[in-house]
């Protein structure tokens, strides 16, 4: 709208207020020159302020974005918009530019004019497509992570047919790769993987899709393979890796794979059968000594053994319907007072023959077939009736992590409130923890969750923050109580000055916006000294404590 006179560029107080802004500000007149500017405007053009007025604004964008500023001026006369467009720096740079424009009268009576009020989005522009690397990475290696994988999974299934090329899916597994970590470290560890990664994703032939799907395995996905060719392309994949070299502590070492291999559509026509069948081919070659190619064939009879360990959907519906997932919880300590704080409640499964299954053996699978959502909720009733079961004088807090999907279960929270009501638990007892990389897969999303969760009165923890974009933006943003440091950088933490350095930011970034940090993974009293010594509140770990059923240990820690 039209302002009233004085509060225009002209104005002595408007000058003086206008040239110490952080933004650009323009003075333009209905033809679209440039009568006034601030200095930020000279400093984001390039341009002096006397070389910007008369000048017409059409100059300062490209041609795309100046044909539609001149038509929203037209259309739009009269009233406040805002646009994003490109402006066009002195030096040729593009800028990406959001533009708040207002209209007024220069002087009673005047002919209408507008202001413009220019932020610069080349931060946000920069932080947003980290956003959509970090969602679609893995963060240790920068090659293709596993949902990623998966959609270009799906995508190639759609559109493959039975012709005369078709696509080929390898699943690599490392041989012996525990025995890196346990000889030489997990920092060796890892080191390996960033650099097989570096140099496979060199070698593969054109077109060819890497991707980490999780620990020491790799996806590879190659488009328009001819049928006689698969065993030799999967052959050369393996002695490619074979040839590698690796350097640990000064030693050289070579890695093997054991490689499952997977013919698209022949062998699956959906990415669950195709990984399924790929991941049982895998190990199939590891069965058989590994270091070696298996090709997954539908007509050959496969050991009964092998194709058990395979059937985790059913076992996990099994598990569920049976009361065989079982609760373990693991203490969380108060580093200034030495008193265990809370516990986080860790999923097991039990086996028909009553021995333990590890989490990693079935809740990947869980994820991918959607049952995770089952053991989310069956975890957070258990947690609340742990909770209420508790003898009044030992209030305990317990914390659960949800899985990624969570974010998009609207009936989670709701499940929460109404078991929290039908109990009388007090609600800040029970701590929800999510991971940093969902977060940050879907800001929007996240934030909706934790608010919801927030409204029940539940404590809300992100956790494995640096494994993902430790950054103040979304940590500003997303109302957390604590952050748990990831353990890659807190199992090494007492020999790499590298991990120490990333442990201070991050709780200092915390610490200043008033969120405590909790460590995980804390495995000796070197590394406990040194948390305590950098500012952070809370400690979780085998040196701490180790996990164990519900009910034992509680209040001990071995700090």
């Amino acid at each position: 709208m039209l302002s009233a006179e004085g509060n225009t560029p002209g104005s002595g107080w408007y000058r003086a207020l206008v040239d110490t802004m952080a933004d650009a500000v323009f003075g333009v007149d209905a033809a679209g020159m440039v009568f006034f500017a601030n200095p930020r405007a000279a400093a984001l053009t390039g341009r002096p302020l006397e070389n910007l007025l008369g000048t017409d604004f059409r100059t300062l964008m490209t041609p795309d974005s100046a044909m539609h500023v001149a038509a929203r001026m037209d259309r739009e006369a009269g009233t406040s918009a805002t646009w994003e467009v490109t402006l066009v720096d002195a030096c040729r740079r593009l800028l990406p530019v959001e533009v708040n424009a207002s209209w007024y009268a220069e002087g009673t009576g005047g002919a209408p004019c507008m202001q413009w009020v220019v932020r610069d989005l080349s931060e946000r522009r920069r932080f947003e497509r980290e956003l959509v690397h970090l969602a679609t990475h893995d963060h240790l290696t920068g090659v293709f992570n596993r949902m990623r994988f998966e959609e270009e999974l799906d995508s190639r299934l759609a559109n493959t047919s039975r012709a005369a090329r078709t696509s080929v899916l390898l699943w690599l597994d490392l041989d012996g790769f525990k025995e890196i970590n346990d000889s030489y470290g997990h920092k060796a560890g890892d080191d390996v993987l960033v650099s097989l990664a570096a140099q496979l994703a060199r070698r593969l032939r054109g077109g060819s899709i890497l991707a980490r799907l999780g620990g020491d395995e790799f996806g590879v996905l190659m488009p328009d393979v001819e049928r006689p060719e698969v065993s030799s392309i999967a052959q050369r994949v393996l002695d490619e890796i074979r040839s590698m070299e690796f350097v640990a502590d000064g030693e050289r070492l070579r890695v093997t794979p054991s490689i499952g291999v997977v013919v698209l559509p022949d062998h699956a026509t959906t990415t669950e059968e195709a990984l399924g069948r790929a991941d049982l081919a895998m190990y199939h070659a590891k069965e058989h000594g590994g270091n070696q190619v298996c090709v997954y064939r539908p007509d050959e009879a496969w050991p009964e053994e092998l194709d058990r360990r395979f059937d985790w959907g059913a076992v996990i519906e099994s598990a569920l319907t049976e009361d065989r997932i079982v609760i373990y919880w693991q203490p969380i300590v108060d580093l200034t007072s030495g008193a265990v704080d809370r516990y986080e409640l860790l999923v097991r499964m039990l086996a028909e023959d009553g021995t333990l299954v590890p989490p990693g053996s079935f809740l990947p699978v869980a994820e991918q077939s959607g049952l995770i959502a089952a053991i989310d909720a069956y975890v957070v009733k258990q947690a609340i009736e742990i909770l209420a079961a508790s003898p009044s004088g030992r209030q305990i807090r317990v914390d659960v992590n949800v899985s990624g999907r969570a974010l998009s279960d609207a009936e989670l929270p709701a499940l929460i409130g109404r078991e929290l009501r039908r109990t009388g638990v007090e609600p800040t007892r029970l701590g929800i923890e999510i991971t940093e990389t969902a977060a940050i897969v879907d800001m929007v999303r996240a934030h909706s969750f934790i608010e919801s969760l927030k409204s029940v009165g539940v404590r809300v923890s992100l956790d494995a923050v640096g494994s993902g974009f430790s950054s103040f933006y979304y940590l500003r943003n997303l109302p957390i109580d604590d952050l748990k440091i990831d353990g890659m950088f807190v199992r090494e933490l007492a020999e790499s000055t590298r991990d120490q350095h990333v442990v201070r930011s991050i709780v200092e970034l915390a610490n200043g916006l008033g969120i405590d940090t909790i460590a995980g993974c804390v495995e000796s009293a070197e590394a406990l000294e040194l948390l305590r010594s950098f500012g952070v509140r809370f400690a979780q770990g085998f040196y701490v404590g180790r996990p164990e059923p519900v009910g034992t240990g509680a209040g001990t820690a071995g700090t």
